[in-house]
Order: C-alpha cells, then structure tokens, then sequence
C-alpha cells in the first residue's frame, strides 16, 4: 500500500522568502495560545480595564 501522507507543504515565494509549512514538530499543545494571552494581558491588563467598562 502507497503512503499518502504528506509532511510537508510548500508555498509560492513571498518578497524572496521561502514559505513552508511542516508538520514534523514532534508533540505539540494545543493551547498555546492561550498561555501567550495570559502574559500579554498580565502586562497590560486588558481584563480588567474590560471589566471596568461593562455595567452590569
């Protein structure tokens, strides 16, 4: 049987620049994202100057 899986993807060049996408990463989570938005809003405080609009 063929193997139809492809690991990688390729992309037309941007401004001289090879664009790819690979998908060996090895474990990767799925909320990293979140963690990234939990330090961003520590430093600037989003939530609470949120909060401190909405009037309940």
């Amino acid at each position: 049987m063929s193997d139809c899986t492809q690991n990688e993807f390729g992309f037309p060049s941007f401004d001289r620049r090879k664009i790819e996408a690979s998908f060996e990463g090895g474990d990767v989570s799925s909320d990293g994202g979140m963690m990234l938005l939990r330090q961003v809003d520590r430093r600037l405080g989003l939530i609470n100057s949120a909060a401190g609009t909405i009037i309940f």
